[in-house]
């Protein structure tokens, strides 16, 4: 779930 690649919290890892 990956809206931007900043900062999403989510279940799984962004790369921030």
């Amino acid at each position: 779930s990956r809206l931007q690649g900043t900062c999403a919290q989510s279940s799984e890892a962004s790369p921030a």
